[in-house]
């Protein structure tokens, strides 16, 4: 992390200030061309001039703080420019002579500073949005009569404007426009100052195909030449953020136009199109040239060729080198909820090495689950916490959620990240005492299953407990009472208040089939702790990953997370401590949603019936629960600021959880294995083979195997009927004029 933040230390020794005097965090930014008071307020947004700001204006920022370090004081500011968009971290010591005692202060005060940075960066937008409102207001609608326009034989279209000698493009955000792009009688091109560009575009309105590319004249000239609407992200970074955008906008296709960098060093306009068209399952396009051409865009290249370009599929990802079926890849993205969980799907498939559209949803899920977890729930006591595990082999690209939840997190800037897994039951409370939210990426679950099913005391309480945390979202988390005699009074008071309000847990849990099902027994099932989770087993064998890209985590995904976070601090939530209860909002049921979770309850209860004799009922403990944890999320999803949970979000739960029900019935038929269980029917099966072609009846096999001494008549029923539907023995009816007989062979 300090390698990330403190990136400008400075030497106290270089600097020397008159008659001895303390160097301030004042003199710093002065040393740097600012114009700041000589106090400035700690732990909050100073701001003054910067070196070029016009009297009145006040574009320079700083925050700063203080703390004790074993030494003395040590100071950390970051300050910059809202005018320039430039952050400056500084720190008062050499890191390399911290402690580590002083490097964990300093990074959670680098968090601080990170924060009050992007604040800064906010207000700048907003500051610069107010002005480009009233500068548009002094400008009109272009006629098409400029130097750039003819010098790049395009039109003018709606919304392109003029100030003096200018050419003015407004950029658009979510319908309101926060910035523009300026380009004069030469081509040179500059933004406003501090506006917002991430997100941002500019719209030709032409028929239903959509076309995303980088400039205006691009744009305009695909337009001309095809008819397709054109949305201009201004540059390659942008691309991607535009195309999350229009991916839920456009009615029609959607193509990425990218520009051809192949002068430079890197090709970043196909690279960057290229993620673009990947992330959203988009076409990309590319303009042609020849070997003598210097072009590098759609309006460099011969103009009536255009239109040829867009006949010319070029496919990002290479899918006949997929493993994944594409019927099974286009039916999970069809099952998508709308919204930031599609948003955080496409990212990880981004990427991603491989195509496990599976593994992406139960990671977007899982990501909007921590973010919105312990502040909603719904008219029933539901909140969003879940567990999942993601099963595939080894070199599939399991690892990946943990990589995209990382990424995610920290770019909304959510410290809610814990370690992998937990070793005991007071491993557990720790934790959540520390974050009384978090998610946890365990990468070997079958490993802590295994453990359990070996009898290792510490992992079954540690199972035990985060089985109670998932049932304990709206209440208190009380850990077990242990002796409190050989401890000291400030040690008993700790233990007496180890408890935590609204605890909320979110796991990822990543194996292999044969360590999973090694270990899975009907324990596990009795005992309610595979229930809990939303399982999704890839059939991915074995691989070679495609080339990742490198794509930032978009906008539109930390924009949802902020307006989440925004919510929660309304409702008067401003600090998350363990030991408090958190204002929490509920959101009800819309009456028709509450129809379908009332159907569907139903349906699953039918269904536990069926399973009674097998002994698998327990699968469906959790079922209707979980699909009702899903319809807030996909709530929450579709709209941060929703204040009910519609049909439509119910409806996506309940298939969804349909689906899960009847593939983890199939699973554990298939796959589970319990000792005791095994054995007593390999020796079932070993005295029906000893019969021969002839088989064995009824009463006679009840005779023959000792094992059936310790069954009651139900569970030899089970056994026998287990064996049956797994295909181990088969069965046939002989009547020979008395009662039927059943005669058993394996």
């Amino acid at each position: 992390m300090l390698e990330d933040i403190l990136i400008n230390p400075i030497d106290l020794a270089a600097y020397t200030r008159p008659q001895g005097s303390p160097l301030t965090v004042s003199d710093i930014l002065r040393d740097a061309g600012m114009k700041p008071p000589h106090f400035l307020t700690p732990n909050i947004i100073n701001r003054f001039q910067d070196k070029d700001d016009k009297p009145g204006k006040k574009s320079g920022w700083s925050w700063h703080t203080v703390f004790q370090g074993d030494y003395g004081a040590i100071t950390v500011m970051k300050y910059g420019s809202w005018r320039m968009g430039d952050v400056v971290t500084w720190c008062s010591h050499d890191t390399s002579t911290l402690s580590r005692d002083e490097i964990r202060q300093l990074n959670d005060q680098m968090e601080k500073a990170a924060k009050a940075a992007d604040e800064a960066r906010e207000e700048s937008q907003r500051e610069a949005k107010i002005e480009v409102e009233s500068f548009l207001r002094d400008c009109k609608q272009s006629d098409g009569d400029h130097p750039y326009l003819a010098k790049k034989k395009v039109k003018a279209y709606k919304g392109v404007m003029v100030f003096g000698a200018d050419l003015i493009i407004p950029i658009t955000i979510d319908g309101e426009v926060w910035s523009f792009q300026r380009i004069d009688k030469n081509g040179d091109k500059r933004f406003k100052a501090g506006g917002r560009i991430k997100g941002g575009y500019f719209v030709i309105e032409g028929d239903d195909t959509v076309v995303i590319c980088e400039g205006y004249a691009t744009g305009a000239t695909i337009h001309e030449q095809t008819g397709f609407t054109v949305v201009v992200a201004f540059n390659a970074g942008n691309l991607i953020d535009v195309a999350y955008t229009w991916k839920e906008k456009a009615a029609g296709r959607i193509i990425i136009a990218a520009d051809d960098d192949r002068f430079g060093d890197k090709n970043v306009g196909v690279e960057k199109a290229t993620a673009a068209a990947k992330a959203i399952s988009a076409d990309m396009v590319m303009p042609l040239f020849g070997p003598n051409d210097n072009g590098t865009d759609f309006n460099d290249m011969d103009q009536s060729k255009v239109k040829d370009c867009f006949d010319i599929k070029i496919i990002p990802n290479d899918c006949s080198k997929s493993e994944t079926p594409k019927a099974e890849i286009h039916q999970i993205i069809s099952d998508i909820p709308h919204g930031v969980i599609s948003k955080i799907f496409d990212y990880y498939n981004a990427t991603s090495k491989f195509d496990q559209p599976g593994f992406a949803l139960n990671t977007a899920l899982a990501i909007t689950s921590v973010l919105c977890a312990r502040n909603f729930q719904t008219d029933e006591e539901n909140f969003t916490s879940l567990f999942f595990m993601n099963i595939g082999n080894t070199s599939t690209g399991k690892e990946h959620c943990k990589t995209v939840s990382e990424r995610v997190l920290k770019a909304c800037k959510m410290n809610l990240m814990t370690g992998d897994g937990f070793t005991s039951a007071g491993a557990v409370v720790s934790a959540l005492l520390m974050k009384p939210r978090f998610i946890s990426v365990i990468d070997e679950l079958g490993m802590y299953l295994k453990a359990g099913a070996q009898n290792n005391s510490n992992q079954v309480e540690a199972n035990s407990a985060i089985m109670q945390v998932f049932g304990r979202c709206h209440s208190t988390y009380r850990p077990k009472n242990y002796s409190t005699m050989t401890l000291g009074k400030k040690q008993r008071e700790d233990v007496e208040n180890r408890e935590v309000e609204n605890p909320a847990v979110t796991l990822i849990g990543m194996t292999t089939p044969s360590t999973l099902f090694e270990s899975l027994s009907h324990k596990d099932i009795l005992s309610g702790f595979i229930n809990r989770f939303i399982i999704h087993v890839s059939d991915m064998p074995i691989s070679v990953g495609r080339r990742r890209t490198m794509v930032d985590v978009p906008q539109a995904i930390i924009d949802w997370a902020k307006k989440i976070n925004d919510r929660v601090k309304a409702s008067g939530t401003t600090i998350e401590l363990a030991s408090t209860s958190p204002t929490v909002e509920v959101i009800p049921f819309s009456d028709v949603a509450r129809d379908i979770q009332e159907a569907f309850n139903h349906e699953v209860v039918e269904k536990q019936n069926e399973l009674l004799p097998q002994n698998l009922e327990g699968l469906g403990g959790r079922i209707n629960e979980i699909a009702m944890r899903l319809a807030l999320i996909c709530a929450l999803s579709r709209d941060p600021n929703t204040k009910i949970i519609a049909d439509i979000d119910m409806i996506w739960a309940t298939n969804f959880m349909r689906k899960q029900f009847s593939e983890m019935i199939a699973m554990v038929k298939k796959y589970m294995r319990s000792s005791s269980t095994d054995a007593d029917t390999m020796e079932m099966v070993d005295a029906i083979k000893r019969h021969g072609l002839n088989g064995v009846k009824r009463s006679q096999l009840i005779r023959d195997c000792l094992i059936f001494r310790k069954y009651t008549k139900d569970q030899t029923e089970r056994l026998l009927a287990n064996a049956i539907e797994a295909g181990i023995i088969t069965t046939q009816t002989v009547s020979t004029g008395g009662r039927p007989t059943v005669i058993y062979y394996a």
